[in-house]
């Protein structure tokens, strides 16, 4: 038996109403719906406050998480556990919810760390940032929308869109001085 069956069927056993309640709320904060707008107030703050490398790179971020999301959903068409307790219609690999939480809460991290003065105020968005893509992440398993594995590579693929941001944000940063 393969790991995305044993998670699937061992989250299936362990499921209640309260927590399905609970993990439902949790994944539409990964949702377009919310992560779009969102992404949008993000990128136009970062440009009204005149940090347009930041603002660049960050929609471009955004915009190369959605579509290698959406280029690996046409090209692996993977069908979705059967026994979702969402229905969901586009092909199950990867996570988008994952990868696009993943991008989107390690930039918040990455561009306002620095800026918040207060150690605990600035531990704890980071600690925020750093649990909500994981809290995401694991109500897509939950719900049985996802495998094991589609959540994984969401993460891996999100990390590396932020290992590309770093790095041009890092270039750039080079080239200023």
């Amino acid at each position: 038996m393969n790991l995305d069956i044993i998670i699937n069927q061992f989250i299936e056993s362990v499921q209640t109403p309260f927590l399905t309640k609970v993990f439902k709320m949790i994944t539409q904060l990964g949702s377009t719906k919310v992560l779009l707008p969102l992404s949008i107030i993000l990128v136009l703050y970062l440009f009204y406050k005149r940090r347009k490398i930041d603002a660049t790179l960050s929609a471009l971020t955004l915009v190369i998480g959605i579509s290698v999301s959406e280029l690996i959903k046409l090209v692996i068409h993977r069908a979705r556990p059967i026994n979702a307790l969402v229905i969901e219609t586009d092909p199950s690999f990867p996570s988008g919810h994952t990868i696009m939480s993943v991008i989107f809460f390690l930039l918040l991290i990455f561009l306002f760390k620095d800026k918040i003065m207060s150690k605990i105020i600035r531990r704890t968005m980071i600690t925020i940032c750093i649990v909500l893509p994981l809290l995401i992440g694991f109500s897509r398993l939950y719900l049985n929308i996802h495998w094991f594995t589609d959540v994984l590579t969401g993460f891996l693929i999100g990390i590396g869109a932020i290992l590309l941001f770093l790095h041009h944000k890092e270039k750039h940063n080079k080239n200023k001085k």
